[in-house]
């Protein structure tokens, strides 16, 4: 707990003065498919340190009884894994180390997503679908470092801490300023068209 305490005000901190650690860029080499996407996904790592447990994670509905198939077309250094959230899914692409720079190069890595039984896949309503057939920004495919969402849009924060100011003293003769924070939980999901708080 202590550790992603203090995690989570290294993250606050860089976001509050500085760009996101890591940048994702991706786009679908399918975009004319209606029945599978094929992402293309390069992440760009702005430190200037070798990052441990990087997570990506791709949120899409969850199409109850359809087998979602991930068709790892080039993945280097990395796993795949599928969690099954509050109606949605994420698949995660899991690397043990993010060196600075450009990873894996400037092409990127190959990911397909397809239904097992070859049906649409109606991939412009994944939340994170990038939309494009060239680079482009990808705000909605969350970065995870060690577990602590630093970059990017989740659909569901429910194991991040997050970092709330709740008071400020101002300095007095008698007193040093100080500032009390909190951590709390945050769990979305847009079927749920509100956020709820979930204290530990």
């Amino acid at each position: 707990m202590l550790r992603k305490f203090c995690l989570a005000i290294l993250v606050f901190a860089t976001l509050l003065f500085a760009e996101a650690p890591v940048a994702v860029e991706a786009y679908d080499e399918q975009s004319n498919d209606p029945n599978q996407a094929t992402l293309r996904i390069r992440l760009t790592n702005h430190t200037e340190d070798t990052l441990q447990n990087v997570r990506l994670r791709y949120f899409l509905d969850d199409e109850k009884g359809r087998d979602l198939t991930l068709s790892p077309y080039y993945l280097p250094g990395a796993t795949l894994s599928i969690d099954t959230l509050d109606f949605c899914l994420a698949v995660n692409i899991n690397f043990s180390k993010l060196a600075p720079g450009v990873f894996p190069n400037d092409a990127g890595m190959s990911l397909g997503l397809y239904y097992s039984d070859y049906g649409p896949f109606d991939k412009d309503e994944n939340f994170s679908y990038p939309g494009t057939d060239s680079f482009v920004d990808a705000k909605r495919i969350a970065v995870y470092l060690e577990g602590v969402l630093i970059a990017g849009e989740s659909l569901t924060d429910r194991d991040v801490p997050q970092i709330r100011i709740s008071a400020f003293q101002p300095e007095k003769a008698a007193r040093g300023q100080w500032v009390k924070l909190k951590i709390r939980q945050v769990f979305f999901c847009k079927f749920m068209h509100k956020k709820q708080i979930f204290p530990f």
